[in-house]
């Protein structure tokens, strides 16, 4: 009696560990998953994936793109802030690759560049107690700088953030939904 009551209770946990191995297929997770959320806000939700409104493409790339300034100075103009350690920067954006820069590579050295310029500004002005020309019109091509380069951020940001490739594959429609994970 024993042998038979552990053979029985074998086959039943053998059967339940069976069960859980189940695949489901991702429409079916997705009707599971509606019905518990309907059930819970006594709604009735529509799973149908072909249901869906149809969605228009974001546009290309170069019309999400939003315009920024190029900021151009000449060698004498750039000379002057090599006292803020700014030149390093300043070449690493007009380099072959700088000028090419990915839109969230370009937000990275904006702030970057933000930051430099406004502690330069302030370690200027604390050093200084009685200005000469030369600084006070170094202080004068900061402020124009932090000016410009700050009244473009939102730009920038919104170029790092929807022109990126990253969020145009996130956003994309062409590509089928994504399988269920293997369990």
């Amino acid at each position: 009696m024993h042998g038979a009551l552990r053979h029985c209770a074998l086959l039943l946990c053998l059967g339940v560990l069976l069960s859980a191995c189940g695949q489901s297929s991702p429409e079916a997770m997705l009707d599971n998953y509606s019905d518990r959320v309907a059930r819970v806000l006594q709604e009735s939700i529509d799973s149908r994936l072909d249901a869906a409104p149809a969605i228009a493409p974001l546009p290309p790339r170069r019309q999400r793109l939003l315009p920024l300034t190029d900021l151009r100075q000449g060698l004498i103009e750039v000379l002057p802030l090599r006292h803020c350690n700014l030149l390093g920067l300043i070449a690493q954006r007009n380099s072959s690759l700088g000028k090419v820069m990915l839109p969230s590579k370009q937000l990275v050295y904006e702030m970057r560049l933000l930051s430099q310029v406004r502690d330069c500004r302030a370690q200027l002005a604390q050093r200084l107690n009685a200005r000469t020309d030369t600084d006070a019109k170094l202080i004068q091509q900061l402020d124009s700088i932090y000016r410009l380069k700050a009244q473009e951020l939102p730009a920038v940001l919104w170029n790092a953030i929807y022109a990126s490739r990253e969020m145009e594959s996130n956003f994309s429609i062409g590509a089928p939904p994504a399988a269920a994970a293997p369990g």
